[in-house]
Parts: structure tokens; sequence; C-alpha cells
């Protein structure tokens, strides 16, 4: 994921060595895995950084890798950096592997686009690989506009670039309904896929990236972002860690401005304390699967356990992927005693009452009802 520039200098460190013994030996799934184990960066300024590292086989008849590593502030989620390098391995010079690193950020920091290269053990420096591609996953997408999106990079990329991508929309849309969720939220009944999971941002990614590897990446994202969260308000008042999450899906597909957020989960929050129904219509437009331009009115009285009119409670799972500032807001939302909201015409703001009267009589006022 790939955020503003703000390093002062970059360095890669690549220990990589004793790639190893004859080519009809090597491993090459755990060399990939190796690979990217060895390889460290240098950041300076120096903070405190999660770095990880992917690291794939061309498909040639060679040792050749294409590689890809990301660091993230663990304090600024913003603060990221993406390098990507390539790796040749020849067992002919002893093992030795070969790597030249290309990144979009200069040594000199000044924004500009910029390329550092080196060399490590004997040889000379390989090719330099091509730059990474980016994928932008804003807040509130769900897995299957996720998925659409794949698609439609890859047609981008193929008329423009002429590059065909491994990254597939039915394999995403295959893992993210398959596989584990996070740790901490293995054993959830109602879980029944990583809606909700797969971190919004901007994901880079290489021609031969995998899909798993992009939602790998994904909830690697969450988990940082998760790992920020302070539930403890919400475990006060009995709510679970997957329900703050539902609830944060439903306030990143209702909030329009980032002050508003607090204040809508606290609507969901008195709703449910008063067990009244929450009553949003784009947690049934999402059980429904209905596009943004279809009415929803022939479908208010669905059975859809989606419909939040008809039945009390949270849905059964998120319905979308939200933001950390929505999954904040649902952690710790304000402290009001609002019940309802609506939107103000002409505007991106919200109204917000305890009182159903005042919400009626706003209501008629500005036209949503007669």
């Amino acid at each position: 994921m790939v955020g503003r520039r703000s390093l002062v200098a970059i360095g890669l460190v690549a220990l990589i060595a004793g790639c190893g013994g004859s080519r009809a030996r090597v491993d090459v799934p755990k060399l990939e895995q190796n690979l990217a184990g060895d390889v460290h960066l240098k950041l300076m300024p120096r903070g405190d950084y999660d770095v990880s590292a992917t690291c794939v086989h061309d498909g040639s008849d060679g040792f050749h890798f294409e590689c890809l590593a990301t660091a993230q502030n663990k304090k600024d989620a913003v603060d990221t950096l993406s390098l990507s390098y390539s790796v040749t391995c020849d067992s002919s010079e002893g093992g030795t592997c070969l790597w030249r690193l290309e990144t979009g950020g200069s040594p000199a920091a000044t924004g500009d686009e910029g390329t550092l290269s080196s060399t490590t053990g004997r040889g000379t420096t390989q090719s330099a690989s091509a730059k990474p591609f980016r994928i932008v996953y804003p807040e509130g997408f769900t897995r299957r506009d996720m998925a659409k999106r794949i698609s439609e990079v890859g047609r981008i990329m193929s008329a423009e670039r002429k590059v065909r991508l491994h990254l597939s929309e039915t394999a995403y849309l295959s893992l993210t309904n398959g596989s584990a969720p996070p740790a901490g939220f293995v054993g959830v009944g109602r879980l029944q896929s990583l809606e909700g999971f797969l971190f919004p941002g901007i994901y880079n990614f290489l021609a031969s990236t995998p899909t798993r590897q992009l939602v790998r990446d994904q909830l690697a994202a969450f988990q940082r972002a998760w790992s920020q969260v302070d539930l403890r308000s919400a475990r006060s008042k009995g709510i679970s860690a997957y329900d703050v999450l539902i609830m944060a899906s439903i306030v990143e597909k209702e909030a329009f401005m980032p002050k508003e957020r607090p204040l809508i989960a606290a609507v969901i929050y008195n709703r449910l304390r008063a067990h009244m129904p929450i009553g949003i219509d784009a947690s049934l437009r999402y059980g429904l699967n209905l596009k943004p331009t279809q009415s929803i009115a022939p479908y208010m009285d669905s059975p859809s356990p989606y419909n939040l009119g008809n039945n009390d409670g949270l849905p059964p799972t998120p319905i979308a992927n939200p933001g950390l500032a929505s999954i904040q807001a649902a952690a710790n939302p304000a402290s009001a005693k609002y019940l309802y909201y609506l939107r103000v015409p002409g505007t991106e703001r919200h109204y917000f009452t305890a009182s159903y009267d005042d919400f009626v009589s706003h209501e008629r006022a500005w036209g949503y009802i007669k």
C-alpha cells in the first residue's frame, strides 16, 4: 500500500546467497520464500516499520524472480514505501544471487522518480524489473467491487501496456469466500466470507503477482489497522469484535463527512439498545446485490436478514470493507442520544435528532415525504 513519500533516504540491504545446489535440486517455492525472508529494508529517518516482501519465479528455465517489498509505518498507516526489484540466482557461480532495485522514490527524496541500484555477490547487476502496477480500493468497496476492479485494471494493462496480469477476478472471489479470517475472528459462526477484512487502500503488484498475495496483503493491512483499535468501550457494552466490524461497515456506507462517523455509530448503538430496527437501506441493497441506480422501494418487505427495516439487530455480516476511521468510530461512538438522521438536501451533511416527531417534521419540510 502506497501513501505519501516521507523518507529522506532509502537503502536496500540484500543478503541473498546460498540459493544453492544444482538446478535440478532447487525447490522454487522454497527459494521464493527464502528470497523474501532475506531482504531487509534500511529506512532513514528510522521509524517503526512493518516490512514484508514477496518473490515470484518468472516461469523461465532459470532462477529469475520478480520481487516486491513493502514497508509500512506502524504509527502512521499512510507513511508507506514499496520497492520493486529483480533477483537472479545462478548455481554456476556458487549459488550467488544478484539483484537490482528500482523504486519510485529517489534517494534524495525529492518526490521525483528515481532509480537506486546495486549488486551483491559475484557477477554483474541484472536488468531492472518493471515498476509495479497499482490497484486502488476505496473505503466502502465490497468484495464484489474489489474483484471487479481486478478485471478493470487487467483490461487497462492489456490495452495500454500489453501486459497480462496473473491477478484474477474469479480467483479473488474464490479466495475471499473460503480463506480463513485474521487471528481473533476464527470461529465466528456467522462469518460467510472475508467481507469486512479486505482492507481498502492502494496496493502495488507485479504482472506475476498471484491473486492470493493481494488477498494476503489486504489481510495484513487489516491486522495492522485493527491493532490500533481500542475495543474496551465496545466490550463494556457487550459488543463483540465482529459486531464492531459490521457496524463499521455500515458507518462507512452512510457517512460522507469524517466528523459524522462517530455520530452515525452512536445512532446504531442507541437503536440496538432500544431494540429498534436500525432501518438502514444500504444493508438491504448489499444483501440483494442491488445496483446503486436500482430503486429499493420494491424490496422493502424482503425477508432477507439484511433487511434492517424489518429485522432487529445487525446484519449477519459486514456490508462493505471499512477503513480505520470508521472502525474506530464503531468501537468508540459519540456520546449522544440521537436515534434518527437524514440527509440535508444539497449537502453531504446529515441532520441528527433524538425525536421522532422532529425527524418526521424535517422529512416533510425537505420533501422526503408528503
